[in-house]
Formats: structure tokens, C-alpha cells, sequence
């Protein structure tokens, strides 16, 4: 039986709630979680952060909450759109896309 750990709770670490997160597993096999931080409430708009942790033991345990970009107050939409520096190189991380999924026919753009 695998054991894994929850890397973000709401209301810990600074943030009222994590959102929308995404995990990359790197060649050596770390996993990196990245998330958004959502400073003040669950609200999609105020201060939202990119946030990561890394695990080095397949989930088991997380290292420290790492903010990956940090966007400012008053932020509304995508905040990983605004970030200008990477928090991971791509040259360290390998990456496998998620499919589009498909739309059926006849339905509205």
C-alpha cells in the first residue's frame, strides 16, 4: 500500500486556500506540486501566489512551501500568466502534457 501526504490545507502556511494544483516529476524522480496560494479568501480575485513543494520520497513527506511567483494584491485571472521568472528549468524536468479533450459534435466553441 502507497502512503502519500497532502502537500497544501487551506487555512495553513500563510494562505486561506490552495487552488488548481499541477505535479511534475522530475528525472531524478522528485516531485514537484505547484498550486495557487490564495492569500485572503477562496476568491478568484486579491492575492494569489504560485506556490510549490517537493517531495523526494514519492509523497510520503514535503518540504517547505517555496512561492514560486509572487503576483501582488488585487490580482484577477490567471496569475502564472504574469509571472517572469520560472520557478523550474525546463532542462531539469521532463513533463508529460495532458490531452486536450475533444469536443464533441455539434457543440459551441
Amino acid at each position: 500500500m502507497t502512503v502519500a501526504t497532502v502537500p497544501f490545507r487551506a487555512g495553513s502556511e500563510g494562505y486561506a486556500s490552495y487552488r488548481i494544483p499541477a505535479v511534475v516529476v522530475t528525472a531524478k524522480g522528485t516531485l514537484l506540486v505547484f498550486c495557487e496560494g490564495r492569500a485572503e479568501s477562496a476568491s478568484d480575485h486579491g492575492h494569489i501566489d504560485i506556490v510549490l513543494k517537493r517531495s523526494t520520497d514519492g509523497g510520503r513527506t514535503w518540504g517547505p512551501l517555496q512561492v514560486a511567483a509572487n503576483n501582488g494584491t488585487d490580482l484577477a485571472g490567471n496569475p502564472a500568466r504574469w509571472s517572469s521568472t520560472p520557478a523550474v528549468s525546463s532542462s531539469s524536468t521532463s513533463a508529460t502534457p495532458l490531452p486536450r479533450p475533444r469536443r464533441r459534435s455539434g457543440s459551441a466553441r
